[in-house]
């Protein structure tokens, strides 16, 4: 990675997507230095837009967009960005995949930083960022492990319609308006109505089929983990709201602390807030952090432990997580870690 002295040549790949905005956010408020920004996609080509308060201009993606790039974010379809990443090695820049392709370079590290940053350093092609539910869960299952030890989990996640992107957004919002009108509601994006409605498999599209979102997840969150890791199993649910991630957790440790040794662990992680009185998606939506709600002991079942946690799918699951991945890369190649 070369850069400069005032910083580093970059790209975002799927610029426009709730994703790409969202990164461009907050690359400009966490004062990432960038000397240049190129904004790409395949789909918005020509479209006027803006970073960092300047205009900027969507342009197509091609081998040659990348030259003198160190940094690429990717942002876009999982399918077409897996047609994109072999240009990382080709172009000698470092592609850090938000899109969660399957077919994503195999060794490519998936990471998670605060858990397993140290995967960077000897990876430096494509680095995985992973779905904001796993960010979350290894970010507080680490903290478990470590203190406590943990011999199994389960967790329930209820996901936002902006998993999506803008067309399930729309799509969740025109059903809401014609159920409240009477009328049928129409959908393409999700298999059943959404609006007013829990839909109880959640399916991620990709290359004209769809993918269970559980085995994704528990892949990634075994990669990052290792695969060692106590048993964990997930159920997801497509929730009837727009943003954030809420996920009601059960955990039994290898110990027995009290509720609030529980929670005094957790709070050691400078991205979690504890709010007792329970957080919620609409509050969470725009958060920097992991709302983490009362942590209650079980009664029925020995070293039994309930959580619930709320995050922002797209700012704090996606784009923290690919910024800390770079700020990371930067740090290290100067010798120094964050």
């Amino acid at each position: 990675m070369k850069g400069n002295s005032t910083g580093y040549s970059m790209a975002i790949v799927g610029s426009t997507t709730l994703k790409g905005k969202e990164l461009r956010e907050v690359l400009v408020e966490k004062r990432f230095p960038v000397t240049k920004m190129r904004l790409l996609d395949h789909k918005e080509e020509g479209q006027l837009t803006e970073f960092d308060g300047e205009p900027k201009l969507v342009k197509k993606i091609e081998e040659d967009s990348f030259d003198g790039v160190d940094i690429a974010f990717f942002c876009g379809d999982p399918a077409e960005t897996a047609k994109y990443l072999p240009w990382a090695e080709k172009k000698g820049f470092t592609a850090i995949d938000l899109s969660q392709t399957p077919l994503a370079k195999k060794d490519a590290p998936i990471v998670v930083v605060g858990v397993n940053e140290e995967k960077i350093i000897k990876n430096r092609g494509i680095i995985r960022n992973p779905h904001s539910i796993t960010i979350s869960l290894c970010t507080i299952l680490h903290l478990l492990k470590r203190a406590f030890g943990i011999q199994y989990s389960v967790c329930t996640v209820f996901q936002p319609v902006s998993e999506y992107g803008e067309e399930g957004m729309d799509e969740f919002f025109n059903q809401t308006i014609s159920v409240l009108n009477f009328k049928r509601a129409e959908g393409k994006i999700f298999t059943k109505q959404v609006a007013f409605n829990l839909i109880p498999r959640v399916k991620k599209p990709y290359a004209k089929r769809y993918i269970d979102y559980e085995s994704i997840l528990i892949n990634e969150i075994r990669a990052v983990m290792g695969r060692e890791f106590p048993p964990l199993t997930l159920s997801m649910i497509q929730a009837p709201i727009f943003h954030s991630h809420a996920i009601s957790m059960f955990v039994v440790l290898h110990s027995e602390p009290t509720a609030e040794e529980v929670e005094s662990q957790l709070k050691t992680c400078t991205a979690l807030f504890h709010d007792p009185l329970s957080p919620t998606p609409v509050e969470t939506a725009g958060s920097d952090i992991i709302n983490l709600g009362r942590v209650r002991r079980d009664k029925q079942i020995d070293q039994g432990y309930w959580l619930w946690m709320v995050t922002d799918n797209l700012r704090w699951g996606c784009a923290l997580n690919a910024v800390r991945i770079a700020e990371f890369l930067i740090s290290s190649a100067k010798g120094r870690s964050i």
